[in-house]
């Protein structure tokens, strides 16, 4: 009998002890999740008007921008680094290639990247390019080039004061740029900022 006490005393210690050491383990897991992306402000910034939400975006039709660079501000509100620019853009007939560009206030490069038009929404889509630069809580410009016509840069319903670079695409972008302002093309553009 005395035996029998001291064999359950024994098991009851190791059961406990292993249950303990399960949630132990569980907890530490469970702490050691990432709860955020790289640290800082993880938010998109659009352009002033844009409105993105699950039941459309206020486009009203588009401009292409061949010739020239169009584009649009963005006030970062919180620095970080920035790791995607994105332009709204569709397609009149096939995939356009694309190169977008982010610009500080003063119209300096601060990082471009390539890209193309969905092939298969002609409604208008975000075109994202990965980037990977340092910005502050400032204004940017972010601007894009078609490679041709059929590349659509898209505006936001109802807004004015847009801004342009006379560049065309295959000189685009250059170490600095004139940001011309210009009214009536208030064109959808957006910075992640991580």
């Amino acid at each position: 009998m005395k035996k029998l006490a001291i064999l359950l005393c024994l098991i009851g210690v190791s059961v406990s002890g292993q249950l303990a050491m399960k949630r132990q383990s569980v907890g530490s897991k469970h702490v050691a999740v990432p709860t955020g992306g790289g640290g800082g402000p993880d938010a998109w910034y659009y352009t002033t008007g844009w409105i993105e939400s699950t039941t459309g975006t206020p486009i009203t039709g588009g401009w292409a921008p061949e010739s020239n660079a169009y584009g649009n501000d963005v006030v970062v509100g919180s620095a970080g680094t920035a790791t995607t620019i994105s332009v709204r853009m569709s397609h009149s007939s096939t995939a356009v290639n694309v190169k977008i560009a982010l610009f500080d206030s003063g119209g300096t490069l601060v990082a471009n990247g390539t890209g193309a038009t969905a092939t298969s929404d002609a409604a208008g889509a975000w075109v994202d390019v990965s980037i990977s630069a340092a910005v502050s809580a400032a204004t940017y410009y972010v601007h894009v080039s078609s490679a041709d016509a059929n590349g659509w840069a898209h505006y936001v319903s109802g807004a004015t004061d847009g801004n342009a670079i006379t560049r065309a695409y295959a000189s685009f972008p250059q170490s600095t740029e004139t940001i011309n302002v210009e009214s009536g093309n208030n064109f959808g553009v957006r910075i992640y900022v991580d």
